[in-house]
């Protein structure tokens, strides 16, 4: 992995126009990798699609969504917000997958994506979207795990699971109790050299550790 350029960041959580800290803790990471490494980022974050139309019954988080532009440009980074069709629970356990899937695909052979390696965060359908990216275009998968209740996702998507858990080459818990979580959830040791845990960053510029205030006062 030592060639790695480009970086293909999939996830439904990130922020945007109208959800500024959605997913804010991967902006951050992302931004990141853009201050500490020399690579190139580009981020995929599908949003459920609503036509734009102004029924009462429609909740104003989701008349936003038909409002969000697909593609966001910097200096550092691209986000492209494709969107997919999404159906009310629990008819959409069934099929929302296969249509975020199809989102992500679509924006890599439209955009023509360029990437050595694919970064997932969210595993059900983020990295299992990923995963199935990851075999087709041949390219290794880093999983990011940020979920709770890692045991009623894994009961509900067993077999989605498992397969993220054959491709992927890493995953990356915040935590050792959520690495502990994870490894008991799953119950699959031979995945024990894929774990390495990576704490959620702080911005020092911001936040103080106690020991500096108190050397302060």
């Amino acid at each position: 992995m030592n060639n790695i350029k480009n970086i293909l960041i999939i996830s439904g959580w990130f922020p945007n126009e109208f959800e500024p800290v959605k997913g804010i803790f991967i902006k951050k990471i992302v931004e990141a990798q853009l201050r500490y490494t020399k690579c190139t980022l580009t981020v995929v974050c599908p949003v459920p699609y609503f036509p734009k139309i102004n029924f009462s019954f429609i909740p104003s988080k989701f008349k936003k969504y038909s409002k969000i532009k697909y593609c966001y440009l910097n200096n550092e980074y691209k986000v492209y917000y494709p969107k997919y069709f999404k159906l009310p629970s629990p008819l959409s356990d069934k099929i929302d997958w296969y249509s975020f899937y199809k989102s992500v695909l679509k924006t890599i052979k439209k955009e023509k994506i360029e990437f050595d390696i694919i970064h997932s965060h969210g595993l059900f359908p983020d990295s299992y979207s990923a995963a199935l990216i990851s075999e087709q275009y041949h390219k290794p998968l880093i999983v990011h795990l940020h979920d709770s209740f890692l045991n009623l996702i894994y009961n509900k998507y067993p077999k989605q699971i498992n397969y993220i858990l054959k491709t992927m080459v890493k995953v990356l818990p915040v935590s050792h109790f959520q690495a502990k979580t994870f490894l008991n959830t799953v119950n699959q040791t031979d995945i024990i050299n894929k774990i390495s845990v990576v704490y959620n960053g702080v911005d020092l510029n911001v936040f103080k550790t106690i020991t500096e205030i108190e050397n302060k006062s």
